[in-house]
């Protein structure tokens, strides 16, 4: 990408006669709010892409703006990598999708196999992320003969996990705030024998990559082997985020790893990496037995891609990533310092998360107020405008392909948004000052504390509800 050291504007979309108008209005007629996944929502419709290479996005109206989310972290070496094209476009002429094993799902697994905390692991792979962690809960409940599963409030597993009591499906879920040791122990006292597993993650991007305490990993482990239930570390997204993903570094083996993202190169793809003890769950002979069939699990496409991707992805290439990532958001945070700007840029590897207050939050509850959200929104919304993509939530990430024009572009965009805000009438100037510097809202009870009302009895009840 060309060097920028002006801010320009990336609006076309937003004009009445542009492409990508046309085509949210065309989109609306078949898709309900006219997308068919959550993330790709913006405010008033999202810019039409057309094309993509390295870390370039080009819209259908001819803008081009500096991607730093690449599919939600999945392209790990950005757009258009030639070994992946290459790989891909190889094997598409080969074989594309059969009902049989072949030697690519063999390869990939091996080289997952030295990226996860599990001794000799063995894999199944999925066409999703979302689809491994409910694989993941099917295998716990299978292998342990129990119900109940332990999730965190706010934190995401994909479409089909609940993330607060009012989106739970059934009373096998039992929520717990997050990072909340004391409120952990006390799920396990009321429910352990019935826990099938934990589903953990351990560096959510809802909190703002805020990762767990110590005490909370320690907590997670004791209560497992206390009770017998299974550890699911939900490494989706984070695995890239430290060697041996996040699980290691908190220092805990766990018995299932979730996979996905950036391991299939950009195309769809999820796989669970498991205890070898716990592959008897799959046999023909077990009882009960866990089916586990999809169609396009394991496809050579998404298998070739994978390989190449990860192929270029060493020990050596992580490291020179995560180098950049940790100095471009040193730049931003001293860029916020010298505003005096109640913000801040978090990160986990190559992974980065804007924050509209100085200090991080202590859990994915905490990140999840609706004011909070607005407020990083409205950045993200100036970002797409002006040149750069980032999530609605703040979240990004580098991959190889990215230059450092890019990075410098971002802060000069970044430094614009907070001139901007200068610039708003003294009543909003005041509203964004005690959402930054207030974050929690009104007084709630400290995370480690003991807690009352419904949802102290829904963790003390038997069952947990």
């Amino acid at each position: 990408m060309v060097a920028l050291t002006r801010l320009r504007e990336t609006t076309r979309f937003l004009e009445p006669g542009s492409r990508s108008r046309a085509l949210a209005a065309e989109a609306a007629q078949l898709l309900p709010d006219g997308i068919t996944r959550e993330g790709t929502r913006r405010q008033p419709y999202p810019p039409a892409m057309a094309s993509a290479h390295g870390s370039l996005l080009v819209d259908v109206d001819g803008d081009e703006r500096a991607d730093l989310l690449f599919n939600h972290a999945t392209l790990i070496h950005g757009h258009g990598y030639p070994p992946v094209t290459g790989a891909v476009t190889t094997q598409l002429r080969q074989l594309e999708a059969v009902p049989f094993p072949h030697e690519h799902e063999v390869r990939l697994a091996r080289l997952l196999a030295g990226r996860v905390p599990v001794d000799e692991p063995l894999f199944r792979f999925t066409s999703s992320g979302s689809e491994a962690v409910l694989l993941a809960l099917r295998l716990a409940a299978v292998a342990t003969r129990r119900r109940k599963i332990v999730v965190f409030e706010h934190c995401y597993h994909g479409s089909f996990v609940p993330s607060s009591q009012v989106g739970a499906p059934s009373s096998d879920y039992l929520l717990c705030p997050f990072n909340s040791p004391a409120l952990l122990r006390q799920v396990f006292d009321s429910t352990g024998p019935r826990i099938a597993a934990v589903l953990v993650d351990l560096c959510p991007v809802r909190g703002a990559l805020s990762a767990a305490t110590a005490a909370f990993a320690e907590e997670i482990r004791q209560g497992c082997a206390r009770y017998g239930a299974l550890l699911i570390a939900d490494e989706v997204v984070s695995s890239r985020a430290a060697p041996g993903g996040m699980a290691a570094a908190c220092g805990l083996t766990p018995d299932i790893v979730c996979l996905g993202t950036y391991i299939g190169g950009g195309l769809p793809i999820g796989a669970i990496a498991l205890r070898r003890d716990l592959a008897g769950c799959f046999g023909p002979t077990h009882r009960p037995r866990l089916a586990h069939g999809g169609t396009f699990n394991g496809n050579p496409l998404s298998m070739t891609a994978g390989i190449a991707a990860l192929a270029g992805f060493g020990a050596d290439r992580a490291a020179d990533l995560n180098a950049a990532t940790a100095a471009v958001c040193a730049e931003l945070n001293s860029l916020f310092a010298r505003r005096g700007a109640y913000w801040s840029v978090r990160r986990a590897g190559s992974l980065f998360c804007f924050w509209p207050h100085q200090t991080l939050p202590a859990s994915p509850s905490q990140a999840c107020h609706h004011m909070t959200r607005r407020t990083i929104a409205d950045l993200s919304g100036f970002l797409l405008r002006h040149g750069v993509v980032i999530a609605p939530s703040g979240f990004g990430c580098l991959a190889t392909a990215t230059e450092q024009a890019d990075l410098d572009y971002l802060i000069t965009a970044v430094d614009a948004y907070l001139t901007r805000l200068t610039e708003y009438p003294a009543a909003v100037r005041r509203r964004i000052f005690l959402i930054s510097a207030y974050p929690r809202g009104p007084a709630r009870t400290p995370p480690d504390q003991p807690i009352s009302g419904i949802r102290a009895r829904r963790a003390t009840r038997p069952g947990g509800r």
